[in-house]
């Protein structure tokens, strides 16, 4: 993930996404990849919405904090105006869906199939 927050592709390309009303979705330590993906307005992408991503405790308990150059619950909480949300406990499953975009976003694994259930209702819809 260290390299998707400030690589031009993958912001270019999520931008793109969302510029062509195309789903963006992202789960765990890859929706590090949405904080600075900037709209033609100069907005974050994520800018008043409710996301997620692996937690501070989860990073706690996989002993990762010492390898992560920032921390992802905050960053996220910082671009999106104060939206990040968690499960009530580390590695519960927490899927967002936005109500004005097409974005997703799911805390950790856990998350990773009832985000891919969610998307796959969208894209049946």
């Amino acid at each position: 993930m260290f390299d998707l927050v400030n690589d031009e592709t993958s912001i270019k390309l999520l931008r793109e996404f969302h510029d062509k009303s195309k789903y963006v979705v992202a789960v765990c330590h890859g929706s590090a990849a949405l904080i600075n993906v900037k709209l033609a307005d100069g907005t974050n992408l994520i800018a008043g919405e409710k996301v997620t991503g692996f937690s501070d405790a989860e990073e706690v308990i996989a002993n990762r904090p010492k390898d992560m150059p920032f921390h992802l619950e905050d960053s996220l909480n910082v671009a999106s105006n104060g939206g990040y949300e968690k499960a009530a406990e580390a590695w519960a499953p927490k899927v967002l869906v936005s109500s004005t975009k097409k974005l997703m976003t799911g805390q950790n694994p856990a998350s990773a199939q009832p985000l891919a259930i969610e998307l796959l209702k969208k894209l049946q819809a």
